[in-house]
């Protein structure tokens, strides 16, 4: 946790008790990018994850197909990165990390059909 630019040390203790809050303390950039053939999943997963308690989400196109969701985490936020996966249950062998302070996002999700094929999005 040290070697990312955040200010706040992922503590699992805390985590477990009010996840959701402290993602929402993060304050965290997230961008969701579709990468399958299922038109507008990126939107509702936007929509989906501000309706779930995330402050600043934007939505756009992989540019590639993906059979499985991948998370890229660029600045170290550790309390974002876990809810996302577990909201999304994304294996943790699909999170990837780019360390890059400088990006415009602090977080990718790259959606898969995994995701287009089970998700909890009404």
């Amino acid at each position: 946790d040290e070697i990312f630019a955040s200010d706040i040390a992922y503590n699992p203790s805390t985590a477990s008790t009010d996840l959701a809050g402290m993602m929402k303390e993060e304050g965290s950039r997230i961008q969701v990018l579709n990468g399958t053939a299922t038109e507008g999943l990126a939107g509702k997963t936007q929509e989906y994850l501000l309706g779930q308690g995330a402050t600043n989400v934007t939505a756009g196109n992989a540019g590639e197909l993906l059979t499985n969701s991948k998370i890229i985490d660029y600045t170290g936020q550790p309390y974002t990165r876990r809810y996302l996966v577990d909201l999304m249950g994304i294996p943790e062998n699909y999170i990837y990390f780019e360390n890059n302070p400088s990006s415009d996002v602090d977080i990718v999700v790259m959606l898969g059909q995994d995701w287009a094929s089970n998700n909890p999005m009404p």
